[in-house]
């Protein structure tokens, strides 16, 4: 929005329940802002827009553009503590099924029985239930959120749509061990996966989780 004095102010809005962090990345020319470029910023849950920061020209000739992403969360420039002990996303007798890192980042599979119940390894607020979305490893990565109180959130990952699609619904609180939906092993996606994330200062990125393995910790390399 343009203002009286040539500025330009760029608005947000969270119509959602729980906050997020925007990073904006503004390229200016014969323009200034009055904070560090670019800038990490969180957006609370409003109904009305709020105002994230102020272009100011220097010059008559003056442009401007910007690029951003969000994440869930409010970036407060610090690690979460990674101590937090996760119980395991479901009921196993078998020592077997234990959690192995997919790649450089801290997401974890597992390989179980198709229609296995996931189980919330944290309590906290249901975020996000989302079915037939694309993501870089699966072509329908069905998932849900779950947000904690230290502003992290589970990532609980192909899930099977129709019986876990009334179980849970965003806004829901949910504890420690209930059911919140049933794992959908198919042939081109036989694992469950779950990982831990937070809004770092230009995205969102995982953290390494210990789990509670009956009596014992396990931390997977």
């Amino acid at each position: 929005m343009e203002n009286t004095d040539g500025s330009i102010a760029i608005f947000g809005e969270n119509h959602d329940i729980l906050p997020y962090s925007i990073h904006l990345e503004p390229q200016l020319k014969l323009m200034h802002c009055k904070v560090p470029l670019p800038v990490r910023i969180v957006v609370l849950p409003d109904e009305k827009p709020q105002l994230l920061t102020v272009f100011i020209p220097d010059g008559p000739s003056y442009s401007y553009s910007y690029s951003y992403r969000f994440d869930l969360g409010s970036y407060s420039g610090q690690t979460p503590d990674s101590s937090v002990v996760y119980a395991l996303p479901f009921i196993t007798s078998n020592d077997s099924i234990v959690p192995k890192r997919a790649d450089k980042l801290y997401i974890y599979n597992f390989l179980l029985p198709k229609y296995t119940p996931i189980l919330a390894a944290r309590g906290g607020i249901v975020a996000a239930v989302k079915f037939g979305q694309k993501n870089t490893r699966t072509i329908n990565s069905n998932l849900i959120y779950v947000y904690h109180d230290d502003g992290t959130h589970a990532c609980y990952e192909n899930l099977d749509p129709e019986k876990s699609n009334a179980i849970v619904k965003v806004g829901q609180r949910v504890k420690v061990g209930e059911t919140i939906g049933y794992f959908g092993e198919n042939k081109k996606n036989p694992y469950f996966w779950f990982s831990v994330e937070y809004p770092a200062a230009t995205n969102s990125e995982t953290i390494p989780v210990t789990f509670l393995m009956g009596n014992r910790l396990v931390r997977p390399n």
